[in-house]
């Protein structure tokens, strides 16, 4: 972190549906980090579904994050990962779906204590202490591929794979599993035909040697960053 820089835009997103427009800071003693662009930068905040009876402590999470970021300025809230997401919290450890996205994305993944002692310093900290790199191995790694490259960040982790269909029936949404393929190098088509391998349940005619994988290969391989055996996930 840098104290160099005057102002900050920020991105604080919450997978409830919130958001707040970027403001400028104009304090000298807010840090502002090396690793992120001058352009506009967002945090998204990622909390994990539970059960009614754990809905309050997530309503204070969020409460929290709302008051940091009108206390101390300069961040904006969205309630999903996108291509100027720099930041995502994550109110759990559990992997969710903004979290494979800012992974993929090459985004800070931090803990929501990293929230909590920023409120308690009164000022942005450094994130690298609340990086989840040990629940999320990849994470770390893509993010400094993302701040060490040149132009627009794009992972190859499937640029060697056949092309993939994504089954209208699949969990996380066709969409959302395509956009995750595609940020990772992958190539999606629209129909089996084209495809050889299928990721998710799937019992029309595909091509001769084409696979149908579980979806969990596609989010395992992200998170752990390299490609897993076909035959731990194979559905046939």
């Amino acid at each position: 972190m840098s104290q160099n820089q005057s102002s900050r835009k920020t991105l604080i997103s919450l997978q409830f549906i919130i958001a707040l427009k970027v403001k400028e800071m104009n304090a000298p003693s807010q840090l502002v980090s090396q690793r992120s662009p001058p352009s506009l930068k967002k945090i998204t905040i990622s909390k994990p579904a539970g059960v009614f009876r754990r809905w309050l402590t997530k309503q204070r999470k969020q409460q929290t994050v709302v008051q940091v970021v009108k206390a101390l300025g300069g961040f904006s809230v969205i309630d999903r990962v996108c291509e100027s997401t720099t930041h995502v919290v994550s109110g759990g450890h559990r992997r969710t779906l903004n979290i494979l996205l800012g992974i993929a994305r090459g985004c800070w993944i931090l803990s929501f204590e990293w929230i909590l002692w920023c409120l308690e310093q009164r000022q942005w900290i450094p994130e690298e202490p609340y990086e989840l790199s040990d629940q999320f191995p990849a994470a770390q790694i893509c993010r400094l591929q993302r701040h060490l490259s040149a132009g627009e960040h794009q992972q190859d982790l499937f640029q060697d794979q056949p092309a993939m269909f994504v089954s209208q029936r699949s969990q996380p949404p066709t969409q959302s599993l395509v956009e995750l393929i595609e940020l990772c190098g992958g190539t999606a088509c629209k129909t089996v035909r084209q495809a050889g391998i299928c990721i998710g349940k799937y019992s029309g005619r595909r091509p001769e040697g084409s696979r149908i994988l579980s979806e969990q290969w596609v989010l395992d391989s992200i998170t752990n960053l390299k490609i897993l055996p076909y035959d731990n996930y194979d559905l046939e």
